[in-house]
């Protein structure tokens, strides 16, 4: 059986945790992962019994440093030196950092392959200037890579054809069975954005709507939003009344969020750009519609009979439409939906994953 290292941030962990109980069964999988043990994203002492279930090798690594920190440089070499003692036949590194790929090029003379969600960051990104520069040198300096949607593969090919890359998709995400109902849509639509609140992401702009039907007298759009980040003040801001809105600015533990997205008719994304969406997947594994601008990478999961798309910026004449939504035009919208789960499992994208980097085991020339 072949050795695998496979490293990744807390950040990451919903996808990863997806793919690595697959891997798995397919090879000794050592997951090295850095998450802050003071307030982890996802349970340590759960990943802990997810990893021995599944026969992974778990090698943890406290970190909460700043990017360009001397302990965010010493945690790189740590990681490094107890990959390089393992000695595998391949390393998967989720996203890069500069500090890795400076020691990584001195220090490992293994296959490394690279996973990347965003071959270019979003727009706002903290930091966007050196993570570009730091994905473009990784790419530079490397041959083989993995993304997860045909947006970004399209993308990547574009400005690199001669790099191996492969686009292993993503899975749906379940957080266990949930008997939550919603109500007739004819009652109230109930809206959820969900995640992180960070600009890009379009909250303000969706907000900023919710205000003008409300003047406009359509008042039967319930948005819920379920989360926290930087750009939350300039949203908070907008709202001039909280009759519509149920407001849970925090971290949404993984025990809440089935029965959250159960309880909703729609999970909305009013992004103004993105690669891919973790909500969306969520909401695929739940069989609920989204409404969402028509970006690629959206389409790429759902489609025109069961989400409500709209095109970039016509997000208030979507919400018009949606206000007039009757219990049969959402019926037929969640019956398709409710089909997403079988096509997206976890275990066909698990089988992408071993195909790529069987590809890559067996073939000397990598």
């Amino acid at each position: 059986m072949k050795r695998i290292g496979y490293i990744s941030t807390e950040w990451l962990i919903d996808t990863d945790i997806t793919v690595i109980g697959g891997l798995a069964s397919e090879y000794e999988l050592h997951f090295f992962y850095v998450c802050n043990f003071n307030s982890p994203r996802y349970s340590i002492e759960k990943l802990k019994s997810f990893c021995l279930i599944h026969n992974i090798r778990l090698h943890l690594y406290d970190h909460s440093a700043k990017y360009l920190s001397l302990k965010t440089f010493w945690l790189n070499y740590r990681i490094i030196k107890d990959v390089s003692r393992l000695n595998p036949e391949l390393i998967v590194k989720i996203n890069s950092h500069l500090y890795w790929l400076t020691l990584a090029s001195l220090l490992l003379r293994k296959k490394i392959v690279y996973g990347f969600h965003d071959v270019k960051p979003h727009s706002n990104t903290k930091g966007g200037l050196l993570i570009d520069f730091v994905i473009k040198q990784t790419i530079k300096l490397n041959e083989m890579f993995f993304v997860y949607s045909s947006t970004q593969y399209n993308y990547f090919n574009k400005l690199w054809p001669n790099k191996y890359v492969v686009n292993v998709g993503m899975s749906v995400k379940s957080f266990g069975e949930s008997n939550a109902e919603c109500p007739p849509i004819s009652e109230g639509v109930r809206l959820l954005f969900f995640g992180r609140i960070e600009a890009y992401k379009g909250l303000s702009d969706l907000i900023s709507c919710i205000e003008k039907l409300q003047e406009e007298g359509i008042d039967n759009l319930n948005l819920s939003i379920y989360g926290k980040g930087p750009y939350w003040p300039n949203c908070e801001s907008l709202i001039k009344t909280r009759k519509n809105y149920n407001l849970n600015i925090r971290f949404i533990e993984n025990e809440e969020i089935a029965k959250l997205f159960s309880s909703h008719h729609f999970l909305i994304l009013p992004y103004r750009d993105t690669t891919q969406s973790g909500p969306l997947l969520i909401a695929a594994n739940y069989g609920i519609p989204i409404v969402a601008p028509r970006f690629p990478s959206f389409l790429e999961i759902y489609s025109e009979n069961s989400a409500l798309f709209y095109d970039k910026g016509n997000l208030l004449d979507a919400l018009k439409r949606l206000s007039t939504f009757t219990d049969s035009d959402y019926s037929n919208l969640k019956n398709n939906a409710e089909s997403l789960k079988n096509r997206l499992s976890e275990k066909t994208i698990s089988n992408n994953y071993i195909n790529f980097f069987n590809s890559i085991l067996n073939n000397d020339n990598y």
